[in-house]
C-alpha cells in the first residue's frame, strides 16, 4: 500500500493550511483518517493545543520583500569603465560578427 500526506494551502483565503490524506492511504473505504494518524494527538498530548485562539493572526501574504523609492533612477553611465584600449579590444571582433 502507497500513503502520502500532504501539507496544502487552502483554496479560500481565510481558511489556514489543510492536510490532505490520499484515499489510497486509508486501509478500509469508509475510514477517514488511517489509524497510525490517529495516535499522534495521544503521543504528543502536550505538544498542540485542543483549539487553536480565535484572535489569532493569519499569516500574510508576503514573508519579506524590497520596495524601492518612487524617486529612484537608474544610473545614466555604465557600472563598469574600462580603459579605451581594452574597449577596441572587445569591440572589434563584435563589429566583425556584425557586418558578417
Amino acid at each position: 500500500m502507497i500513503s502520502a500526506m500532504q501539507l496544502d494551502k487552502s483554496r479560500v483565503q481565510e481558511e489556514p493550511p489543510s492536510m490532505e490524506i490520499l484515499l489510497g492511504a486509508l486501509e478500509k473505504p469508509g475510514e477517514t483518517v488511517p489509524k497510525g494518524t490517529l495516535c499522534v494527538p495521544e503521543k504528543c498530548h502536550g505538544v498542540m493545543p485542543s483549539s487553536w485562539p480565535k484572535s489569532s493572526l493569519m499569516r500574510r501574504r508576503t514573508d519579506h520583500g524590497v520596495e524601492s523609492p518612487s524617486e529612484a533612477k537608474t544610473h545614466a553611465k555604465n557600472a563598469y569603465r574600462m580603459a579605451p584600449s581594452e574597449l577596441a579590444k572587445l569591440r572589434k571582433p563584435s563589429k566583425m560578427l556584425l557586418n558578417t
